[in-house]
């Protein structure tokens, strides 16, 4: 929560440095949770894909197109959010 005030605080104009590290600490707890990032991704695409080929909600080319879109999109975003700034 202490996160969460300091950056409303910031966008209104008070204490920026200390949001700006609120900010930094909590990136780098998110890049420690890539590994788990990308499961969470390819749990959701997949359950995206049996919606549609097991449990015949939608057809089998959204379901392929659900799936697809959905692992390219969540690792893209993925690899985005918790790659370091010095691309190491």
């Amino acid at each position: 929560m202490r996160r969460v005030v300091t950056w409303v605080n910031a966008a209104f104009g008070e204490d920026r440095q200390n949001a700006r590290i609120d900010v930094r600490e909590g990136l780098m707890e998110l890049r420690s949770k890539r590994r788990a990032l990308q499961g969470v991704n390819g749990a959701v695409g997949l359950v995206a894909g049996l919606g549609g080929y097991v449990g015949h909600l939608y057809s089998h080319a959204l379901a392929t197109f659900l799936m697809l879109a959905i692992w390219i999109v969540g690792a893209t975003l993925i690899n985005l959010l918790t790659d370091p700034p010095g691309g190491r």
